[in-house]
């Protein structure tokens, strides 16, 4: 069975930029952090920096430890969940 995505809001992205980029928020409660995000298509995971989910109020060292694999080496991350 084929599966369909919908989408309530189109963007358009410079093609001759790297990557693409949308504009994205986070939100936790009252709390929201808004900015430009890349997209990874063929990712299972969403990244973003320690600074958003300080902000967002998470304890990040509290979160699951978890090495990324990235065609250029890799990086270290904290998985939150809250």
């Amino acid at each position: 069975m084929a599966e369909t995505l919908v989408f309530s809001k189109l963007y358009f992205y410079d093609t001759r930029e790297s990557g693409i980029t949308v504009p994205a928020a986070l939100a936790v409660g009252d709390k929201t952090i808004e900015f430009q995000a890349k997209v990874d298509p063929g990712s299972s995971l969403c990244v973003f920096p320690r600074q958003y989910g300080e902000e967002l109020g998470f304890d990040i060292e509290s979160g699951e430890y978890q090495r990324i694999g990235a065609v250029t080496g890799g990086f270290d991350a904290q998985r939150i969940r809250k």
